[in-house]
């Protein structure tokens, strides 16, 4: 793709006196230069991009690292913190276990000496109905 417009650079160069091979000739190392400017400008800018690329990389890199470090630095310190809760986690288990234990041995305390106490009251009961038939066939005439 033409960068100058030849002809026209051409026409001008002969109205001011140029004659048509020289004009010709102008036109076209005019356009060569241009696009030999437009090429090295290419490649100039692909270079000094290229050299950005690379630095923006190295930075990148280097955050990279510095926050790889840093988050390995807390991974570490929320394993021991972990490992603390979990321990006294294991702790708090082993103390509902405890209780769990304390709470159904009062549970069958409490069911034996409930059974306990409805067996005396029986009991008891039995006996003064025992007693209160003694009394009526002794005394007869109470009843």
């Amino acid at each position: 793709m033409p960068i100058t417009n030849t002809l026209k650079s051409a026409e001008d160069f002969r109205r001011v006196g140029f004659t048509e091979d020289q004009s010709n000739m102008l036109a076209s190392k005019l356009e060569e230069t241009a696009q030999a400017q437009s090429e090295d400008l290419k490649q100039f800018i692909r270079q000094e991009l290229g050299v950005f690329r690379a630095e923006m990389n190295a930075q990148f890199e280097g955050i990279r690292a510095e926050m790889d470090t840093k988050f390995d630095g807390m991974r570490a310190e929320m394993d021991v913190k972990f490992e603390g809760v979990k321990t006294e986690f294991q702790s708090v288990r082993a103390e509902f276990q405890t209780v769990r234990a304390e709470i159904q041995s009062v549970r069958a305390e409490i069911h034996d000496v409930a059974r306990d106490q409805l067996m005396k009251f029986v009991t008891i009961i039995v006996a003064v109905v025992s007693i209160a038939v003694a009394i009526i066939k002794l005394f007869p005439n109470l009843g």
